[in-house]
């Protein structure tokens, strides 16, 4: 029935005031006129809200990014329209069109597009004003110019203008809500985003001389050619000198809406528009250090996440090209240099800023096997028990260095172990609980913004930052534990031992043995350092 309301010609549902409201459902039969269901980004909503409602780009920016969403609150399209009828803007105009045998006004806003060379009018239809509704609302039209502009829009046409108290009221809330429902799909993030359509048959481009005809000469003289609300912006902002202390730093003379101080690892075209690059945005990012030696093993690995992770490949062989054998290697980050190794690569690639579109970061060996093991469920079980850092329980068959590590068959999570005599204090510190290992770490994304820091940019093996991980997560004996319902292998293969060098008749593995020993010691020399100044730096 809405369908058959619908006036193309001046763009608005023919319904009385008073009647039912219009949903989007009501109107699917007019898909592909209206509504174009695909997904809206942050760019797309701004040139929606520039373009088809007048919005000042620096609002526009605003409340899209204080609603965190693509979208607009009611609020504030209720204040737009209220500000702008009220200033008098010459891109909100009143138009007047007589409902023959109805007895009502019918009023358009009316905004001059600036997305093409001829002005345009971009009608947005709402319920009909009584004449002293309208009065009460501009400022520019005295009561015996509205009767004229009556009179002058059809004078073979009777109208009679009827009083409606709370009419007003009804009447802006309506057309905020049709605005509203350009974003409502946004609004919503579980459901598909919807994105407004107006194409060209719809908004037509009128020039003015066909425009006096049409409407009264009262209205003719407010509409002005359609100029982007940005040149004001820049003409405030050419010779203003900005200095923002609380900007990143060396990004102090930047106005702070322009920065992106975050990136990630979604990859792009060189071609089309930059909000139609991603069918999707995965949520999580999984990280490999390799050798092309294990490929099969990363290859049955790699089949164990879903699209929904980012795959970055750190190579230390310097080979990459071989691995385009693999059809999943397409869509992969590779990262090489020579024999290093994944916490070097970590302090370097995986900055917090640089990762924080995912929500768990998996920082993992290549020597694993995950034939027990789906990524998905694995993050279900974390989210359950609200794990900050955790690892997959290690088959007891594996190679293992704590009980803490070791897969349990009677729990889906363990956070506390029993260790040899003596190890375990109360409350028990690491390896006895709020402990996991650096082989297949799990980081949430708050909890790596504090590991990265806590890296040692010098200490690229990591020994010993298993130990120190409990002190970036609140409650760590609650927050940090290992996954048993999901477990892997660890097939402890001394691939990077191979990386190292012979020196004094000693074997290259050797030497990377030593070094990891000696680095674990340096790291527990700094951390108490650290603390100890912490301390002294209070009480002194």
């Amino acid at each position: 029935m809405f369908v058959e309301r619908w006036h193309s010609e001046k763009l608005y549902f023919h319904i009385r005031h008073g009647e039912v409201s219009i949903t989007l459902d009501d109107v699917s039969e007019m898909r592909g006129r209206l509504l174009e269901h695909s997904m809206v980004i942050r760019d797309e909503a701004h040139k929606i809200m520039v373009t088809y409602l007048g919005v000042d780009p620096g609002d526009a920016l605003e409340e899209i990014e204080d609603t965190r969403g693509y979208h607009a609150r009611f609020g504030f399209l209720k204040r737009l329209y209220a500000q702008q009828v009220r200033a008098g803007n010459p891109c909100y105009n009143w138009s007047f069109y007589p409902v023959e045998g109805q007895g009502w006004v019918a009023f358009d806003l009316v905004c001059c597009g600036s997305m093409h060379s001829r002005p345009t009018l971009n009608g947005v239809s709402l319920p009909y004003f009584s004449l002293a509704e309208i009065e009460s609302l501009s400022t520019r039209f005295s009561h015996a110019e509205l009767e004229e502009v009556v009179s002058e829009f059809d004078g073979n046409t009777s109208v009679n203008i009827k009083v409606h108290k709370g009419a007003i009221k009804t009447s802006i809330a309506l057309f905020v809500g049709f605005v509203f429902g350009i974003f409502i799909g946004l609004s919503f993030p579980s459901l598909p985003l919807t994105k407004m359509n107006l194409p060209s048959n719809l908004v037509p481009s009128i020039d003015l001389t066909h425009v006096d005809h049409k409407i009264p000469s009262i209205y003719a003289r407010h509409v002005k050619s359609g100029r982007h609300l940005s040149n004001e912006f820049h003409k405030h902002t050419k010779n203003t000198k900005i200095w923002v202390p609380t900007n990143p730093r060396g990004a102090e003379r930047l106005p702070p809406r322009i920065i992106e101080s975050q990136s990630d690892f979604y990859l792009r075209r060189l071609w089309g528009l930059p909000y139609h690059d991603l069918s999707m945005e995965p949520k999580y990012l999984v990280t490999f250090t390799v050798g092309y030696d294990q490929r099969e093993n990363i290859d049955d690995s790699i089949k164990k996440f879903s699209e929904n992770f980012t795959i970055v490949l750190f190579h230390y062989d310097d080979r990459i090209s071989e691995w385009n054998q693999f059809e999943w290697s397409k869509r992969a980050i590779h990262i090489s240099a020579s024999k290093q190794t994944k916490w070097w690569y970590a302090k370097r690639f995986l900055h917090p800023d640089i990762v924080a579109s995912y929500d768990y970061i998996f920082i993992w060996d290549e020597d694993l096997g995950l034939e027990n093991f789906d990524a998905e469920e694995y993050l279900k079980i974390v989210k359950k028990y609200g794990l900050e850092i955790s690892q997959p329980g290690v088959d007891q068959s594996s190679s293992y260095t704590w009980e803490m590590t070791r897969k349990r068959d009677d729990v889906e999570v363990h956070k506390e172990a029993e260790e040899k005599d003596g190890w375990c204090s109360n409350p028990p510190v690491p390896p006895c609980a709020a402990f996991v290992e650096i082989m297949a770490p799990v980081f949430s994304r708050d909890a790596w913004r504090c590991v990265w820091h806590m890296i040692q940019n010098d200490l690229v093996h990591g020994w010993g930052l298993d130990f120190a991980l409990r002190k970036c997560v609140e409650s760590p004996h609650d927050r940090i534990g290992v996954v048993d319902a999901q477990w892997i292998i660890h097939k402890s293969i001394p691939s990077l031992n191979n990386q190292g060098q012979e020196e004094g008749g000693r074997e290259p593995g050797e030497g990377v043995r030593e070094r990891c020993h000696e680095e674990w010691q340096m790291f527990k020399n700094r951390m108490a350092y650290a603390e100890k100044k912490v301390k002294f730096d209070i009480y002194s």
